[in-house]
């Protein structure tokens, strides 16, 4: 199972794992998409396969309000410590960097993510708004293009 998930409080992280997913579709049938939060309940049933989080930072380090959900739950100490070990996983953290918690919420899930059994595919990417996001969207998404 491949899972395709977001949080996006202005809607850019959103389109990116909009345009992930129809960059997947072709190739791979059992796709779940949606925001953060929708993979709530069913973190606890057990999942495996691979997941690729795209995440923004809102106000200064904040969760946006569609990953909210999910961030209380992982950072919870009352969750299993592999609860995610049947995860593979890669974070592409969008932030600004005017703002002293650059791109906090990306760093906190990959980190967290790792904590609680997940293996990493790749190492977190961070993408800055202030230089821009199209240039280095597209080369984060070129990975994607050759699979």
């Amino acid at each position: 199972m491949i899972y395709i998930l977001y949080g996006s409080q202005t809607g850019n992280c959103e389109y990116i794992a909009e345009t992930l997913h129809e960059i997947l579709q072709d190739s791979h049938n059992n796709i779940v998409y949606g925001t953060l939060n929708s993979i709530v309940d069913k973190l606890e049933e057990g999942i495996s396969g691979t997941m690729y989080i795209i995440c923004s930072t809102f106000g200064n380090g904040d969760p946006p309000e569609n990953a909210a959900k999910f961030w209380r739950h992982i950072k919870s100490r009352k969750i299993s410590n592999d609860l995610l070990k049947n995860i593979n996983y890669m974070v592409l953290g969008l932030g600004d960097s005017n703002y002293s918690n650059f791109c906090a919420m990306g760093k906190k899930i990959d980190a967290r993510i790792e904590e609680i059994g997940g293996k990493r595919i790749e190492p977190l990417t961070c993408i800055d708004e202030v230089d821009g996001l199209d240039t280095p969207v597209e080369l984060w998404l070129d990975k994607f293009n050759k699979k």
